[in-house]
């Protein structure tokens, strides 16, 4: 038998649902509620794991919504997260996860468009448009009652003015200089594009700087033991601050992990430079440069003799 948690409780408001009857013409909205809440809590996870490249096979088959009663006082649906059957049922008890976190963060998303707030920052931005299709049954006078298990505070209203305002949520930006340096994760030569994968785990979208287009796929195929480094304009976005993309590119710098940085013309690190050019000076050149030169550095440099900081 499997392990049950409660997760949420939907209550639909107006005058179809008085009578604490679900039309079900509404139906979709819980569909639309679940894709909603699934693409949030896959991003919490990404976010929390960014070793991570991709989800546990089957992650969103293993999100199991149901619904075992319509309550009445308008039509209230109490939703719970149905756990395998291997599930210790006292873990299911304290269980405080991403889709948890999910449910909490998309009402508290929802509080924020309605006193014209800021999103909460562990709100995803990708998920935004999905609010289009949750609350799309929904008539003039009729909202949805949030309210998560694991959140405090009073339930978030759902109304077509909240939906309307948060699918069409306008995310301000600005421009400033960047340079981010990591892995090459993808390229598309077609649309000029590749992407960055920082430290942090973070992906960033550039174009492709004219003529680097080989430096950049060469990171690509050797992604395990290569970086690059990327300066130019970049695209944040003004509440989180957060790097959007790569506007524009001004230089693309490849190097081994470990070594010195490679230019992107291709030419060789700089201290291959440094052998060429001693490889071609003469013997007698060579003779005439001063054995003690680190040690008198400003001496050589601007003349003059060693003074007692050096002698000593």
């Amino acid at each position: 038998m499997a392990n049950r948690t409660n997760l949420t409780t939907l209550t639909f408001q107006g005058e179809r649902f008085r009578d604490g009857g679900l039309d079900l013409d509404v139906l979709p909205d819980l569909i639309a509620y679940k894709r909603l809440l699934v693409e949030t809590a896959k991003e919490i996870w990404r976010r929390s794991r960014p070793e991570r490249e991709r989800l546990p096979k089957g992650y969103e088959v293993s999100v199991r919504l149901k619904f075992f009663e319509v309550r009445t006082g308008s039509a209230v649906i109490p939703i719970v997260r149905e756990l395998p059957s291997s599930f210790d049922p006292m873990l299911a008890i304290n269980l405080h996860d991403e889709v948890d976190e999910a449910a909490s963060v998309l009402e508290e998303s929802v509080a924020a468009a309605i006193s014209d707030g800021a999103l909460p920052a562990g709100l995803p931005k990708v998920v935004l448009p999905l609010f289009e299709e949750f609350g799309r049954s929904l008539l003039q006078g009729e909202s949805i009652s949030m309210q998560a298990s694991k959140r405090k505070g009073a339930p978030a209203i759902y109304t077509p003015t909240v939906r309307d305002r948060l699918s069409a949520w306008h995310d301000p930006k600005y421009q400033d200089s960047v340079v981010v340096s990591g892995e090459v994760r993808a390229a598309d030569l077609d649309g000029h594009n590749f992407v960055v994968r920082t430290d942090r785990g973070i992906k960033v979208p550039a174009r492709i700087r004219d003529g680097s287009e080989n430096l950049v796929t060469d990171a690509l195929d050797n992604h395990l033991t290569r970086r690059v480094t990327v300066s130019g304009l970049g695209e944040f976005g003004a509440q989180d601050g957060d790097l959007r993309r790569i506007v524009r590119v001004d230089r693309i710098e490849a190097h081994d992990l470990g070594e010195a940085t490679r230019p992107e013309g291709g030419g060789a690190p700089n201290w291959n430079a440094l052998l060429s050019l001693g490889s071609a000076l003469s013997a007698e050149e060579w003779a005439a440069v001063p054995r003690d030169g680190s040690a008198t550095f400003h001496a050589h440099l601007h003349g003059g003799t060693r003074g007692n900081r050096e002698e000593r």
